[in-house]
């Protein structure tokens, strides 16, 4: 699809900022921000970030840590914030000039959340995980409104190859829950944190849309790492394959 241009396509990008500290790495990553997407589904957001204020949509802050925030979403098309219900969720309508969509942030569980996690999702690592989906899931659905969604974030679940972070009953409940909203994760087979591992930070994408092999950076600036994830950047196109533009609200 070399006809593709800048309105009708987007670079959709997933990171995990790693918390608040040490601060010199923020705005190092703000460069790399600016750089490499035109919607960022963020997680671990320092709270003292000054970046992006004008179209940047917030989730809840961590329980007891008020230096971070759960998600957000950057976008450079101007957006509508959507305040969710669950605190490690961020959603956000962002008005792409071929049509609006909604794009959904989120972090789950990970097996030492239990201290920052709230209570009424459970007791133990499965309960968290399963009504943290179950949530998220629920809010997105009726946040879109007849809406195209992106979803993106730290699932802390892999989607294929070995798992070391999630569990294999988790991995079927988010593929299905992807589907369930018409949704394609396109970073199932990209790099992880450390090879073999596969990633559990994920992007998903409507199905009929249109998308490229995702780019995987682990940023740095003096040989130093700006997170201890790596950031995923996937091009789509919102068009079918002979570069017709998809039809939306």
């Amino acid at each position: 699809m070399s006809d593709l241009t800048s309105e009708t396509r987007l670079r959709l990008g997933t990171w995990n900022l790693n918390r608040d500290k040490p601060q010199w790495r923020q705005p190092f990553q703000a460069d790399h921000i600016s750089d490499e997407a035109d919607v960022w589904l963020l997680t671990e957001v320092p709270a003292a970030w000054q970046h992006f204020t004008a179209r940047l949509s917030l989730s809840g802050s961590r329980p007891h840590e008020t230096d971070q925030y759960w998600s957000a979403i950057i976008s450079k098309w101007p957006l509508e914030s959507i305040k969710a219900k669950h605190p490690s969720l961020a959603m956000a309508r962002i008005k792409h000039p071929k049509g609006a969509f909604l794009a959904a942030s989120s972090v789950f569980p990970w097996r030492g959340a239990a201290k920052h996690w709230p209570s009424k999702d459970g007791d133990s690592f499965a309960d968290r995980c399963a009504r943290t989906l179950r949530t998220h899931r629920a809010e997105i659905c009726s946040a879109r409104g007849v809406l195209p969604v992106v979803w993106g974030g730290d699932f802390n679940q892999a989607l294929s190859g070995r798992d070391y972070v999630g569990r294999d009953a988790g991995r079927d409940s988010l593929s299905k829950a992807f589907a369930h909203l018409g949704l394609r994760a396109v970073t199932v087979d990209a790099e992880g944190q450390d090879l073999p591992q596969r990633p559990m930070d994920h992007i998903a994408i409507p199905e009929e849309w249109n998308s490229w092999t995702p780019k995987v950076r682990r940023p740095q600036t003096d040989n130093r790492l700006l997170s201890d994830h790596p950031s995923y950047v996937v091009l789509v196109g919102r068009g079918t394959d002979d570069g017709t533009v998809l039809k939306v609200p």
